[in-house]
């Protein structure tokens, strides 16, 4: 299942047969039930429930359940602060509010307790509290 918002794209599936790849987003990917693996060039394997991918970072997950996978443009409000919070590095494992609110979010979509609708309204949500104090002055006009 996939979502497009003004700044944010997100993804919920399984990642069986997933290629190395990059892109210019940030990244956030969870898993509720189990670990998934993220595998990043050059660097040892990564096991998780939650991970930050700066952008073009070659990377490939690979996840027998489903999980949520949200693409954030680096060039808006929530982009920028996610990047001034995680952005040290080229990827890292997340074990914070963040990843504990948007893996509470896909349990709640996997149990049948909220629609895919409520799941991107929630996420929206959850991004929104990352939005930068800098918007009106920087972000506004950003193409």
């Amino acid at each position: 299942m996939f979502h497009f918002d003004k700044n944010f794209g997100l993804f919920i599936g399984q990642l069986t047969d997933n290629k190395f790849h990059k892109h210019y987003a940030l990244q956030i990917s969870v898993v509720s039930n189990s670990n998934f693996k993220l595998s990043v060039k050059n660097h040892s394997d990564n096991i998780g429930k939650a991970f930050f991918l700066n952008s073009k970072v070659e990377h490939k997950l690979i996840c027998n359940t489903n999980q949520l996978t949200i693409l954030v443009n680096p060039l808006s409000a929530i982009g920028h602060q996610l990047y001034l919070k995680y952005g040290k590095s080229s990827h890292s494992i997340l074990k914070d509010y963040l990843s504990d609110e948007l893996i509470d979010v896909l349990n709640k979509f996997e149990s049948q307790e909220i629609t895919f609708e409520n799941l991107c309204i929630l996420t929206s949500k959850i991004l929104t509290k990352y939005k930068c104090n800098c918007e009106l002055d920087n972000h506004l006009q950003d193409d």
